[in-house]
């Protein structure tokens, strides 16, 4: 049980490792914007992977899928702003 609870940090590492790789890459615009666009990426990896998971292999409605990926979304989102910001 203890190991849920590493799942941010365990995040965290790999999106500062992603990000240092590849902000190259997201080079044009404000750092808030950069960090959004890479955040949006992330969730195309992290987040929609996962819920995909969650909704065809556990009994919780579609609703509560939907909630946990907005959440999701928005998580990455603000992750990537802060990468952005912190690490330019």
């Amino acid at each position: 049980m203890m190991l849920y609870f590493l799942y941010p940090f365990i995040v965290g590492f790999i999106l500062s490792y992603a990000w240092g790789r590849v902000k190259p890459l997201f080079a044009q615009g404000t750092a808030a914007a950069r960090g959004m666009r890479f955040g949006a990426l992330a969730c195309l990896f992290f987040v929609l992977p996962g819920m995909f998971v969650t909704y065809s292999s556990f009994a919780v409605s579609f609703v509560m899928v939907l909630v946990w990926t907005a959440s999701g979304i928005v998580s990455m989102l603000i992750a990537g702003a802060i990468l952005a910001k912190t690490n330019p």
